[in-house]
């Protein structure tokens, strides 16, 4: 099974950054890594970066690539699916990046 790290990584992104939209951001990316069987998608993958005045933003989306795991899981798991997340654990990562419903993040 994937590392749980992907659950919790959109609520800090979220408080990290001060912006719901960080999370949400991180929540597409995400998606786009299931998509694109990137499953390589470790948390080093998942970096930000401060400025000079000490506010975080998430760093460009790198090490994107198809990259199938030997076991077919991903690094980063979609709420404790590494495999094949179902739609209700898509829709709880998604509520969990701060989408109000899941009719605006499935868009």
């Amino acid at each position: 099974m994937g590392s749980i790290f992907g659950y919790n990584m959109m609520t800090v992104a979220v408080i990290l950054c001060k912006s719901p939209a960080t999370g949400q951001l991180q929540f597409r990316r995400a998606i786009f890594n299931l998509l694109a069987c990137n499953q390589d998608d470790h948390s080093k993958n998942w970096a930000f970066l401060q400025s000079d005045n000490g506010e975080w933003q998430p760093a460009l989306f790198y090490d994107v690539t198809f990259s199938r795991n030997y076991f077919g899981e991903h690094a980063k798991s979609f709420t404790g699916f590494g495999k094949r997340p179902p739609l209700k654990a898509l829709q709880k990562l998604a509520d969990s990046a701060g989408f109000a419903r899941w009719s605006i993040a499935e868009k």
